[in-house]
């Protein structure tokens, strides 16, 4: 089976954030998503405000094109990008449900992987997976909470 992967980056890094005090690895993740098939295209879209030279690099060298843009709306890029796309499956990583009225258009069947999917969200998805402990990176422990 032919992916597209398509990844809101704000979206996952405050969800894991909050629930989690931790980050996504992105190339667990896309190891993951590989089980399913083939990624064939792979984009993800960043507020200007979350753009790091670094992590860019990291993205590009895991295959994921990445855009940082300012003042747009995130649902209505990744809705685009969805109805363009020619894959046999479109894999969402956002819990976002501004996006459910694309998912419900799309002809092809939408994966989700994210933190805390709402009810509504699984289901209009064909499946939804929660980002697992064994896709995140915790953030290191300060000295202030090992004190505590």
């Amino acid at each position: 089976m032919k992916l597209d992967v398509f990844i809101d980056i704000n979206n996952l890094y405050f969800s894991l954030r909050d629930m989690h005090d931790a980050k996504v690895n992105y190339p667990a993740l896309l190891e993951r998503i590989t089980e399913l098939g083939e990624i064939q295209h792979c984009e993800a879209y960043g507020s200007k405000k979350s753009f790091n030279h670094n992590f860019a690099l990291m993205l590009k060298r895991c295959g994921i094109e990445a855009v940082f843009e300012g003042n747009y709306n995130k649902s209505t890029v990744l809705s685009i990008s969805m109805l363009k796309s020619n894959a046999d499956i479109i894999v969402l990583c956002s819990n976002n449900d501004a996006l459910i009225p694309v998912i419900k258009e799309v002809p092809q069947r939408v994966i989700l992987f994210a933190c805390n999917i709402s009810k509504r969200l699984e289901k209009v998805a064909y499946q939804s997976f929660q980002i697992s402990e064994d896709l995140w990176i915790r953030k290191p422990c300060s000295p202030a909470t090992l004190s505590g």
